[in-house]
């Protein structure tokens, strides 16, 4: 039996644009959902509760969480802007909590090099928290849930919106 060359390059064809559909029907699916349906299962999505042992979230109206990494390059660049978030809060008699993977005394050190200042330092498992990257930056409420989130370098406009949320 002989199989004309047209008719491989057919099947050739048909097996790639089949090979292609699939590929791009499963981008759709996985990306191209609103973001609020592949959100629902975040655990730092708002409304979802904040759980770090021995936070009485109830003793202010809202907490500032950062969420840093001592290996993040960008939480380096963003020194400037947690000096001002810092600074802000404690004006405000607000709280201010920033978590590290590493050991709090490795995290007070590396504050230390940014010039940040921040008074309660603490080691977290990241993992157990939901949180997939740093910086994260929460605004939670005294009930422990999240108001708002940010994650990764924020823009000009994302540094307002947390200023903003803060009041």
């Amino acid at each position: 039996m002989t199989v004309s060359w047209s008719r491989l390059i057919e099947w050739s064809a048909n097996t790639f644009a089949l090979a292609a559909s699939v590929g791009i029907a499963a981008l759709v699916i996985t990306r191209g959902l609103p973001r609020d349906s592949r959100t629902s299962a975040d655990p730092l999505a708002p409304g979802s509760r904040v759980a770090i042992e021995a936070v009485d979230w109830s003793i202010d109206g809202s907490t500032l969480v950062l969420a840093l990494s001592a290996g993040c390059r960008y939480c380096t660049e963003s020194a400037p802007l947690y000096r001002d978030l810092l600074r802000a809060q404690t004006r405000r008699n607000g709280r201010a909590l920033v978590l590290f993977p590493q050991r709090t005394a490795e995290g007070k050190a590396y504050l230390a090099t940014l010039g940040v200042l921040a008074h309660d330092v603490r080691q977290a498992d990241f993992a157990r928290l939901g949180v997939s990257g740093t910086p994260t930056l929460l605004i939670v409420d005294k009930g422990g849930r999240v108001r708002a989130g940010w994650s990764g370098l924020l823009s000009l406009s994302q540094e307002a919106q947390v200023f903003m949320s803060l009041a």
